[in-house]
């Protein structure tokens, strides 16, 4: 009998290791789907987040070479304006520029993968230095552009809003620019004002100029650290 319960319980015990010997199989095939599962949304996300990434380092490249056109030829022209008098004046001179430079760059950056980012968590992607950097892209210096951006905008309408008086329309030679508002005349208050008001617009396109560098240089950075990431 002895022997028999002997028997008995060592085959209970091994039923018992067995099933839990299936069980744990059983989990860790379950948590390896699993974790298959993450890893391949997440490099789904990173696939798209590096699209759009490189559609908005484009158009940041873009905006840069404009804005400085744009800065270039507004230093120009106040340099002109300080050096003459109000009726010496001549918009030929400047010509269309003196409208062109009372535009502005705008930055319009893909968010939509990450966006679809913050839905899943972004504790999905696994690399910190990835999930750190894309954090303070989207969440961190796109807002500040933005409010920078508003600021420049801001200070052209009320250039505008100033000086219509003074202003007249020329048409753009290129069809696609449509028509420019420049300074037909200038009285002694109109000239110091639009050369201050443009001073000030200066002063926020130099500050956007950083804060695209800065924003174009971390992409590249991310694009990096994504690339080296597949590997």
């Amino acid at each position: 009998m002895e022997n028999k319960t002997g028997k008995y319980l060592k085959y209970a015990i091994g039923e018992i290791i067995l099933v839990m010997i299936g069980i744990l199989l059983a989990l860790q095939v379950n948590n390896w789907n699993q974790q298959r599962q993450i890893t391949k949304k997440e490099q789904k996300l990173l696939f798209e987040i590096t699209n759009d990434l490189i559609g908005t380092q484009n158009e940041l490249k873009g905006d840069i070479s404009t804005l400085n056109e744009l800065i270039e030829a507004s230093d120009s022209i106040i340099q002109y304006l300080d050096t003459i008098h109000y009726k010496e004046y001549d918009n030929s001179i400047f010509g269309i520029r003196m409208g062109w430079v009372l535009t502005n760059v705008k930055l319009y950056p893909r968010t939509i993968a990450y966006e679809n980012l913050k839905s899943l968590g972004p504790e999905i992607i696994s690399n910190d230095s990835i999930r750190f950097n894309l954090t303070d892209i989207f969440d961190r210096r796109l807002p500040r552009i933005s409010l920078w951006e508003n600021s420049a905008i801001e200070s052209e309408e009320n250039l505008y809003n100033s000086l219509v008086p003074y202003f007249k329309s020329i048409k753009s030679v290129e069809e696609y620019w449509g028509y420019f508002l420049v300074p037909d005349k200038f009285d002694e208050v109109s000239q110091k004002l639009y050369t201050n008001r443009l001073g000030l617009l200066q002063n926020n396109r130099k500050l956007l100029h950083y804060l695209y560098k800065t924003l174009l240089d971390q992409i590249t950075k991310v694009l990096a650290l994504i690339e080296n990431d597949k590997t």
